[in-house]
């Protein structure tokens, strides 16, 4: 009987000391969140440094190519440390979404900080920055006012005078997905005529494009813009002359806005770590992290409150189309 007692006794002040010790052991527990992007901006660690003082929080990054995040996090399913994705490509974030690698975000608080077009259909994943969708063309030749909307591209006065990427490419990929609001003939026949406007093989990047111009091989070419400030970032004499070489046409201004693509972020499915990798994500929806976001990768804020950088102020401003067709 007396046992009996002093182990109930036992087990009453373990579990008041208990009680009494688990809320100090879990403050000193280490909170992180870990993250899985394809690409890493110029203040990146600024801002996740911001984050943990604020947050207490730590930020730890794996960086990958696209391909092999969906890939890795596909093979790492609950084992994976993934607990936010973020990507650069609406094209790839939409695959993410269809390959069901996100969880949804229903209370989220991005409403008083973000337009609601910017958070994905089903609230997936959230644009955090966009870079239009832009003419580039030589300024050797051509003048500002030669073209100013997609369409004109196809003038037969273009012919073999256009440079176009890589089937598939990220960005005339956004572009047919952005055109795609039109009829089936009408997106078909846009797609063919514009493939048939060049006569240089389709190869490479936004960047090869822009060096197509520079070279005098092509005189147009449809790149993101933010593509002209990482050329110029790039260590040969062509990229010191650029802005001499190369100028840029911010399409259908006087009409609906330029298309433009995004970097977004989607909370993982598996997440370990879900609260701290939302409380992230709001975070960069915020005014400070915003610019710094945005401004490491040479693209716009998504936030309207939120001044743009002066690199890309230099282009003036442009009025932003939103996408027709819901993203998943």
């Amino acid at each position: 009987m007396l046992n009996s007692k002093i182990l109930f006794l036992s087990i009453f002040l373990f579990s008041l000391f208990s009680a009494c010790v688990s809320p100090d052991l879990e403050n000193n527990t280490p909170q992180k969140v870990v993250i899985y992007t394809d690409h890493l901006g110029q203040f990146d660690s600024l801002i996740f440094s911001n984050f943990y003082k604020n947050e207490k929080i730590k930020v730890y990054v794996k960086v990958f190519s696209t391909e092999e995040i969906l890939q890795l996090i596909e093979e790492e399913k609950y084992d994976s440390y993934a607990d936010l994705i973020l990507l650069h490509g609406a094209n790839q974030l939409t695959l993410a979404a269809n390959k069901n690698l996100f969880r949804s975000f229903s209370d989220i608080e991005t409403k008083k900080s973000i337009h609601k077009n910017y958070v994905s259909t089903h609230k997936k994943w959230i644009a955090l920055s966009k870079t239009p969708l832009v003419i580039a063309y030589d300024k050797r030749i051509l003048t500002e006012d030669t073209l100013s909307n997609y369409s004109d591209l196809l003038h037969p006065s273009w012919k073999s005078k256009i440079a176009l990427q890589d089937q598939g490419n990220t960005t005339l990929a956004v572009l047919e997905k952005s055109l795609s609001q039109m009829e089936a003939k009408t997106l078909h026949d846009f797609k063919s005529k514009l493939t048939q406007q060049s006569t240089l093989k389709r190869e490479g990047t936004d960047l090869t494009q822009i060096k197509r111009i520079q070279t005098k091989q092509a005189e147009l070419a449809i790149i993101e813009l933010s593509s002209m400030e990482k050329r110029m970032l790039e260590k040969d004499t062509l990229a010191k002359q650029l802005k001499a070489q190369v100028g840029i046409v911010f399409p259908s201004q006087t009409k609906k806005g330029s298309f433009y693509n995004v970097t977004g972020a989607g909370i993982y499915k598996y997440a370990r770590n879900p609260g701290n990798a939302q409380k992230l994500l709001e975070y960069l929806t915020l005014k400070g992290p915003q610019y710094f976001l945005a401004a490491g990768r040479f693209e716009f804020p998504v936030n309207d409150a939120v001044k743009v950088d002066s690199r890309l102020e230099a282009y003036g401003k442009f009025r932003a189309r939103f996408y027709a067709p819901k993203i998943q």
